[in-house]
């Protein structure tokens, strides 16, 4: 029994960091204006790439994408040298909807 249970003791650390998702926050950016950290071709693709928590420093340019965030993270733009500030464009086709209802009913007030 002590033996079964050094192995798995054994398998779940050499297995669990393969596992393991990403636990930090990390900052990351969008375009080429900082070519010393890890940078990513779309505002989508980071938003996609970095655990909750993370700072995405977005690069001067007009970026045509429609961004979902279903995590917790700071979007910051970031000026390079006379460059303006990123700006966030409608797609070329116009936006899609991403929600497939809403409602509001639970807002609404009954009158008695």
């Amino acid at each position: 029994m002590k033996r079964c249970v050094s192995s798995l003791l054994r398998a779940g650390l050499l297995l669990g960091p393969l596992m393991a998702t990403p636990l930090y926050a990390a900052t990351v950016a969008v375009g080429t204006c900082m070519p010393g950290r890890v940078s990513f071709d779309s505002i989508t693709d980071a938003v996609e790439g970095v655990p909750p928590g993370s700072t995405i420093l977005v690069c001067p340019g007009i970026y045509r994408e429609q961004v979902v965030i279903t995590k917790s993270m700071a979007i910051k733009g970031a000026a390079s040298g006379n460059s303006a500030y990123p700006v966030i464009a409608l797609p070329a086709g116009g936006p899609v909807a991403n929600a497939a209802r809403f409602s509001l009913a639970c807002w609404s007030r009954t009158r008695r």
